[in-house]
């Protein structure tokens, strides 16, 4: 296993209200991400996530959902540590979810 990696991703769609961020927490807590997400004022969610290059890409597969009368998340913006865009929120010692 490699070391930790970082990614930002900013999810747009049906997303605030609707359970969305108790999802992903469940996701992370599924694969061992630690970081955070959060409601932002234009209505997207904001995830911060820490963990093993293999574990990110499953978590952030995962995320990417469209249930009827719930979650609909039309796209993701993902930046890993390195790529152009990325934002750094720093370290977290657990997954969770911000107001």
């Amino acid at each position: 296993m490699g070391g930790l990696i970082k990614i930002y991703m900013l999810v747009h769609g049906i997303v605030q209200g609707v359970g969305y961020r108790a999802y992903v927490k469940g996701q992370a807590d599924k694969f061992s991400i630690k970081g955070y997400a959060k409601n932002l004022d234009d209505g997207s969610v904001e995830v911060f996530a820490i963990g093993s290059d293999d574990s990110i890409d499953a978590f952030a597969n995962s995320i990417h959902i469209n249930v009827e009368h719930g979650p609909d998340v039309f796209y993701i913006e993902k930046r890993k540590e390195g790529e152009e865009g990325f934002v750094d929120r720093g370290i977290y010692e657990s997954f969770r979810i911000m107001k």
